[in-house]
């Protein structure tokens, strides 16, 4: 379990290899700590992914905290429409950066 990691322009790229969950996120969030000690232009993409529970949320919220204080972006992309709805239900569909494909998010970084 962990993160697939990759870097385009400079942004780096996270892949969950396995659901966000209570059982997960504790793993996850050790592994993002160190990434975003460094990186503050992320993108997570979450086409692996075919579930999220609240830990997996409070993880994304506090994930775009970190990076906002540090003055960079995050980007979530290729969500699938379960977890798009788990989002929209949070509330989060408009406080957090989310694209269709890492195309898309990567594009704003550009901007």
């Amino acid at each position: 379990m962990g993160f697939l990691k990759s870097k385009s322009n400079g942004v780096e790229i996270i892949t969950p290899d396995e659901n966000i969950t209570f059982i997960t996120s504790a793993s996850y969030k050790q592994e993002l700590a160190e990434i975003i000690e460094n990186n503050f232009q992320l993108i997570m993409d979450m086409s692996e992914l075919s579930f999220i529970d609240s830990s997996g949320v409070g993880l994304i919220i506090e994930t775009s905290f970190k990076i906002r204080k540090k003055h960079g972006l995050f980007v979530i992309c290729n969500v699938n429409e379960k977890i798009f709805k788990v989002f929209k239900l949070a509330n989060l569909v408009e406080t957090i950066n989310i694209a269709e494909d890492i195309e898309t998010a990567l594009a704003l970084f550009v901007e």
